[in-house]
């Protein structure tokens, strides 16, 4: 039995082939149930997109030491805001979380270590669970 998403991805092919669109053959995943794409790892089964497990660990992991230094630089913290939004790019509904973060960031004076309000390190906390 012949799927109808399966034909589509296989005239798709055909397509770009016939076109002479260049394709990328070992990067393709077609027909797997867990893969990793753009960065992301897909679990078909589960029905689940999300940033590698290693790199949400690690990120846990470093808020784990801004909360217990209850402060960093500016930098520090672009940094870490950067890597939890990529880690939301398919949770886009916990951006909100991070409003007073980047409010807070916005402000900080550059090079310069400053303590963690309650707002923003509540904030990071509720990032990571």
């Amino acid at each position: 039995m012949v799927y109808p998403d399966t034909k589509i991805v296989e005239d798709i092919c055909k397509g770009y082939e016939f076109a002479g669109f260049p394709r990328s053959v070992k990067k393709s995943f077609r027909d797997q149930l867990e893969f990793r794409a753009w960065g992301e790892e897909v679990d078909g089964r589960k029905g689940q997109v999300a940033a590698p497990l290693a790199m949400r660990r690690e990120v846990w992991h470093i808020v784990g030491h801004i909360l217990e230094a209850n402060g960093a630089t500016k930098e520090i913290l672009q940094r870490l805001l950067g890597h939890i939004c990529f880690c939301f790019q398919f949770r886009r509904e916990c951006y909100a979380l991070l409003h007073h973060c980047f409010k807070f960031v916005e402000d900080l004076p550059n090079e310069k270590w400053s303590k963690l309000l309650n707002s923003p390190a509540t904030s990071v906390t509720s990032c990571v669970v």
